[in-house]
């Protein structure tokens, strides 16, 4: 399974859509005409129905989002927000209720990590996936992926991107770094510096989304 990020939000998606918009200008981020494809130090996220108010969240890049978005959509629109992140074997899921972390538990099969004693840790330790006791509880859209859900009749795509570089005329330094190559196609990658500091993204863009942290370069230079 490939790193992947999605949130479940019980809200409708039009509702949640425009909470989005005025969380990421707080960050400097402007949404994006639907025709225009996000630069390299952008992303898209798509919003899917999932019920009459429920809508899950996924996002094309794993790393794009800020760790606490779940956090602020629980207290903006006074939900029960689920984050769950998969990486490898491994699954997390942070429960969040009025702005605050309620549970926290990760888990690879039926081993868990941490969060022992939460209600989620109680269900895997009784022999169960974290996965199926997500399932059980009406959320086993996290199985999904941005690209599984963007074609799909009824997503909203919503595209963002930092408001010093959306539009922006000026002149765009590329540095490639020869000693990296893209965890997605393994093309070469230029260094970025984006609104959550330096990474890198393929020279392929937009044709391919791949990125790496510094610390995920880092590893693969040694």
């Amino acid at each position: 399974m490939n790193s992947q990020l999605s949130f479940h939000v019980p809200t409708r998606p039009m509702l949640v859509a425009a909470r989005l918009r005025v969380l990421f200008e707080r960050r400097g981020m402007i949404l994006l005409p639907k025709a225009v494809t996000p630069p390299l130090t952008g992303f898209q996220l798509a919003l899917v129905p999932a019920g009459p108010a429920e809508t899950w969240l996924y996002t094309d890049v794993f790393d794009s989002l800020p760790d606490e978005l779940g956090r602020e959509l629980s207290q903006e629109l006074r939900v029960v927000v689920h984050a769950v992140g998969s990486a490898e074997d491994v699954i997390v899921v942070e429960r969040a209720e009025a702005g605050r972390v309620t549970a926290t538990v990760s888990a690879r099969g039926t081993t868990v990590l941490a969060g022992e004693g939460t209600d989620l840790a109680r269900d895997v330790e009784a022999g169960r996936t974290l996965g199926q006791v997500l399932g059980t509880r009406g959320l086993s859209g996290f199985e999904r992926s941005f690209e599984d859900v963007r074609g799909l009749p009824g997503v909203l795509i919503l595209g963002f991107a930092p408001k010093v570089t959306a539009g922006s005329a000026d002149v765009e330094v590329i540095e490639i770094d020869a000693s990296l190559s893209c965890p997605t196609c393994s093309e070469a990658m230029r260094k970025v510096t984006g609104p959550r500091g330096v990474f890198f993204g393929c020279v392929r863009f937009p044709l391919c989304r791949g990125k790496l942290t510094e610390k995920q370069a880092a590893a693969q230079r040694s």
